[in-house]
Formats: C-alpha cells, sequence, structure tokens
C-alpha cells in the first residue's frame, strides 16, 4: 500500500502545563518521521503528561515503579495500519534538558520522535538498536527544525 493511500491522523493533547512546543511542531515531526520511514499510520496521539501521570501509566500498564520519559503503545491489529499513543513527560524532558544542556523543547521533541519511532517497529533494547534510534532522533530532529530546505 502507498503511503498517501491512508489519511494520516495526528493529534496532541496537552495534559499539563508549561508545555515548551506546539501542537504544530509536534505534527510535523510525527509527519516527517512516518512519511520518511514509509509507514502507514491510521491514527497517533501524542500525549504531554506529567512525571506523576507517565508514573501512574508506568504501574498500570507496565508494572513498572518509576519515572520514565516516554510510554509508546501500539493499538493496531496485526497488519493494520498504525494506531498508536504516545506518552511524553514534559517534567522529565525539563529535567534532562538540563542535565545534557539541551533546551526543554529539544528534550520533548527527541522523546516524541523516539515514541513515534517505536511505534513504527524500532527497538532499543541493545547498544547497536540504541544507538540506530538515536542517529534517526537526530536526523528528524535536523530535518525538521534546522533544514533550511524543508
Amino acid at each position: 500500500m502507498a503511503i498517501n493511500s491512508v489519511k494520516m491522523n495526528i493529534f496532541v493533547n496537552f495534559e499539563t502545563k508549561d508545555v515548551p512546543t506546539n501542537s504544530e511542531k509536534i505534527i510535523d515531526l510525527v509527519y516527517e518521521i512516518v512519511k520518511n520511514e514509509k509507514k502507514e499510520i491510521q491514527s497517533l496521539t501524542v500525549i504531554i503528561v506529567s512525571n506523576p501521570k507517565i508514573l501512574e501509566i508506568n504501574k498500570n500498564y507496565l508494572n513498572h515503579d518509576y519515572f520514565t520519559d516516554v510510554i509508546a503503545f501500539n493499538l493496531e491489529e496485526k497488519g493494520e495500519p498504525i494506531e498508536a499513543e504516545i506518552y511524553v513527560s514534559n517534567d522529565e524532558a525539563k529535567i534532562q534538558a538540563e542535565n545534557f544542556g539541551a533546551t526543554h523543547e529539544h528534550e520533548l521533541l527527541r522523546y516524541i520522535a523516539h515514541g513515534t519511532l517505536h511505534t513504527l517497529g524500532y527497538e532499543d533494547f541493545n547498544f547497536d538498536l540504541k544507538q540506530e534510534m538515536h542517529e534517526k532522533e537526530n536526523f528528524y530532529l535536523n530535518r525538521i527544525f534546522f533544514d533550511s530546505t524543508n
């Protein structure tokens, strides 16, 4: 199937305050990743949450009792276009941005790129796979936000 045969529905929901970016940038980033990875999505929702909310999700759905930066859930049946939800911690992005010397917005967008790549089938359970995902995150962040030809 060609990527254009299914309309991409990309949604953004802000469940926390002081988010350093807007829906348009998030949608542009997700769209660019999906299009360039030649995947199809039926529906992808990015939900920006607080640390207490992502901890609750992590405990309830993954049985992990710790904060995390991003959690991605694929909801589609096998063989169907992707339907997914990506939960991103705005609080964790702010904390880690300070640790890495990045902006809060850049770190948040990195998490969104990371979650999007997970929904497309990328994994990061070993060093090589983590490195591949990190390179893809950098590629898409640079392509969307720093490439003057775009």
